[in-house]
């Protein structure tokens, strides 16, 4: 019996790039406020993200997300994978483990939304963040930071999805 080829998220969404460019493919709904993405706005969004992780030469690494429940959500982490990383998501309420996780995975990059923004406060001064300056970044309301008082670790693993 032939094994199938284990597929990772981005071969399982980037065909319905091209083949459903108009199609919805994220639909948030925060309560008050439903916001729709198609694929083709779910992709440009998501290279945004990879082409900046690229350009830092952040690859075989784990990124920091601090990045609220929104509409740009899947982009992130969908970029974050692209650029060849691993990403971390910091919950809400975790603000005292914060820099723990960052030490203990070496994690030299962290996105951040403007909501997500004094959840990381303390982390970024404390490492010494510079911000790494990307109008793609801006236009989705994400703001990179590199922190230059950490030291990289390489990731041994890699999680797939299967279906």
């Amino acid at each position: 019996m032939q094994q199938e080829a284990v597929k990772t998220l981005l071969d399982i969404v980037t065909p319905h790039f091209s083949s459903h460019k108009d199609a919805p493919a994220v639909k948030f709904d925060d309560g008050g406020t439903i916001v729709v993405s198609t694929y083709s706005q779910l992709q440009k969004s998501s290279e945004q993200v990879t082409a900046v992780l690229k350009r830092i030469e952040v690859k075989d690494e784990i990124v920091g997300i601090c990045v609220s429940p929104s509409h740009n959500l899947p982009a992130v982490l969908l970029g974050v994978i692209g650029s060849g990383a691993a990403f971390y998501n910091f919950e809400s309420g975790c603000e005292n483990i914060v820099s723990n996780v960052v030490k203990e995975m070496g994690i030299r990059v962290i996105l951040v939304d403007q909501e997500s923004f004094k959840k990381a406060e303390a982390v970024l001064l404390e490492y010494n963040a510079v911000t790494v300056n990307d109008v793609g970044m801006q236009a989705i309301g994400m703001i990179l930071f590199r922190l230059e008082g950490q030291t990289q670790h390489k990731i041994q693993y890699k999680y797939n999805v299967l279906s």
